[in-house]
C-alpha cells in the first residue's frame, strides 16, 4: 500500500506545523478583513492550530496529550459539525430555503474540511499514544495493566 498510517506518523510533526501555519494564515486572513467574521470559523481554525502544538510536542504519546487533544478535538468537531448543519442547511431545516438563496456550499465544504483535519489530528495523536505504550512494552519497561486478574 503506498500510503499508509505509518507515513503520517513518520512526518506527524511536518503535519503539525502544516496545521499551526493553517491555523496562523486563516486567522490573518480573518484579522485582516479578507474573510467574513465567522465565530465558528474561529473555534476551528484555533483547535486546528492547538491540536498542531501538541502534534509538535515529544510527549505526544503521553496519555494526558491524548486525552486534551481528544477533550479540544471534540469542541472543534462539534462546532464543525453544527456549522455545517446550521450555517449549510439552517433555511432547508426550518423550511425558509428558496432556491435564490442557494445553498451555502461554501459553509458546508469549509466546515466540512475542518472536521476532517480536526479528527485527522486527534486520531494521529491516539495512534502516537498507542505506539508508546507498544514500545515501552516490548522494551520492557512497562506491562500493560491485566484488567481481568482478581485482586
Amino acid at each position: 500500500m503506498p500510503f499508509s498510517v505509518r507515513i503520517l506518523m513518520k512526518y506527524m510533526a511536518g503535519l503539525g506545523v502544516l496545521a499551526i501555519a493553517l491555523s496562523v494564515v486563516t486567522w490573518a486572513m480573518d484579522l485582516t478583513g479578507l474573510v467574513l467574521e465567522c465565530a465558528y470559523c474561529r473555534v476551528q481554525r484555533t483547535v486546528i492550530g492547538f491540536l498542531g502544538l501538541l502534534m509538535l510536542l515529544p510527549a505526544r504519546g503521553d496519555w494526558f496529550v491524548v486525552y486534551v487533544a481528544s477533550v479540544i478535538g471534540a469542541y472543534g468537531a462539534m462546532n464543525a459539525v453544527h456549522m455545517n448543519f446550521v450555517g449549510a442547511t439552517g433555511p432547508l431545516m426550518v423550511g425558509k430555503f428558496t432556491p435564490e438563496a442557494g445553498f451555502q456550499l461554501d459553509t458546508f465544504i469549509f466546515s466540512g474540511a475542518a472536521l476532517f483535519i480536526i479528527v485527522g489530528q486527534v486520531w494521529l495523536l491516539v495512534l502516537a499514544r498507542r505506539a508508546h505504550v507498544e514500545t515501552k512494552a516490548v522494551a520492557g519497561e512497562h506491562e500493560p495493566p491485566d484488567l481481568y486478574r482478581e485482586a
